[in-house]
């Protein structure tokens, strides 16, 4: 039995990671897939150049599609020569062990079974074979310079599936609102260059836990585009701290000397808040400006289009902002805010860090080392 356990997990992950693969391919070729399109008004040289590589992202993503497909086949070839006992063992084996205090109401994280294997499968043959490169079109609309700042900070990942958003009227506003506060000789928090970070620290097809924070901290060199991160040689903030306690004793955790969490993030932690830039020394000062209705979409692309994902929602505002999360295809932990003022109502006993990790293991994925703060 645990041989085929051990078949049914590896199958599962290797489906996931290639989906994310697809995916991540995907996003980047955007910019060749519009020089492909446009190839006749190109110069000869860079027509060659255009249509080779062009052809060379057909070919990696044609590899991954006959991967998933093979991936299915042999899942099904492995089930139909399990015999009936031992099929019936391995369903036993991956069924949630359910206590007694929760019988009948199901268990609180129930691990992935054949069936749950078959349909991660299945999910990525259907993904690879179905998604096309994403056409820039509505980027090629947006004015260069204007939009500047998103076109070239915002990972392709994301990009691919925010480019809508940047044509909607609140965003205009927003970025109408941000250009006067510039003009106006005010001192804006993050620098324009890290106001995207989180997508380039933890692309779409990474992300594995998300963490919402509010707004960036408001005083010099702290804010760098991740929540509740700050820069190295900035002291640690209250809440930060607070975490950092919370983990103590788990996989050996040390508290750095820093509150950078680049670490995290580039491990698939995506570490937003829900606006994006803030004025110095004036909390709060961009709430309402549009910044949340597009972090809401942030959130909602990755409850629609990626599963297994772990949300950190502290507090009532970030449990308001993820109230829709589909907790059907990933693990939603709350608790109260880490901030000083909350923090020892239960906060440093929620263990949501460990828990994480036992949910992405759970399904084939790699845990997060929480312990990495370089």
């Amino acid at each position: 039995m645990a041989e085929y356990v051990q078949v049914l997990e590896r199958l599962r992950s290797l489906a996931i990671e290639w989906t994310e693969q697809y995916e991540e391919i995907v996003a980047r070729s955007q910019h060749i897939e519009y020089l492909y399109s446009n190839l006749d008004k190109l110069p000869s040289a860079n027509s060659l150049l255009v249509y080779q590589q062009h052809k060379q992202i057909q070919a990696q993503l044609c590899k991954i599609r006959q991967l998933t497909r093979s991936l299915a086949a042999i899942f099904a070839f492995i089930m139909t020569q399990a015999p009936d006992k031992k099929r019936k063992t391995i369903d036993s084996y991956f069924k949630p062990k359910v206590s007694k205090k929760s019988k009948g109401k199901g268990a609180e994280n129930p691990e992935a079974g054949p069936k749950d294997a078959a349909e991660e499968i299945s999910k990525a043959a259907e993904a690879t074979a179905e998604t096309e490169v994403v056409k820039p079109q509505i980027l090629s609309q947006l004015d260069p310079e204007e939009y500047k700042l998103e076109l070239e900070t915002i990972d392709p990942s994301w990009l691919q599936y925010l480019q809508t958003e940047l044509t909607q009227p609140y965003f205009k506003q927003l970025k109408k609102f941000l250009a006067q506060e510039h003009k106006a000789g005010k001192q804006i928090f993050p620098l324009a260059q890290d106001v995207y970070s989180w997508s380039r620290f933890a692309p779409f097809g990474r992300v594995k836990v998300v963490i919402l924070g509010q707004d960036p901290y408001h005083g010099p060199g702290q804010a760098h585009g991740l929540a509740f991160s700050v820069q190295k040689g900035v002291r640690v903030p209250p809440s930060l701290l607070n975490m950092y306690r919370a983990l103590e004793g788990y996989q050996g955790f040390s508290k750095p000397n820093h509150g950078y969490l680049g670490g995290w993030a580039e491990q698939g932690v995506l570490l937003l808040n829900a606006a994006l830039t803030v004025e110095c020394h004036k909390a709060n000062s961009h709430a309402n400006k549009g910044w949340e209705t597009f972090t809401d979409r942030v959130v909602e692309l990755v409850n629609q289009k990626r599963s297994n994902v772990v949300f950190m929602l502290w507090g009532s505002y970030a449990q308001k902002k993820g109230a829709r999360i589909d907790k059907s295809k990933h693990l939603v932990l709350k608790s109260v805010h880490p901030s000083p003022l909350s923090a020892h109502r239960g906060f440093f006993e929620c263990r949501h860090f460990e828990k994480a990790n036992d949910y992405l293991v759970a399904r084939g994925l790699s845990p997060i080392n929480w312990s990495h703060l370089p």
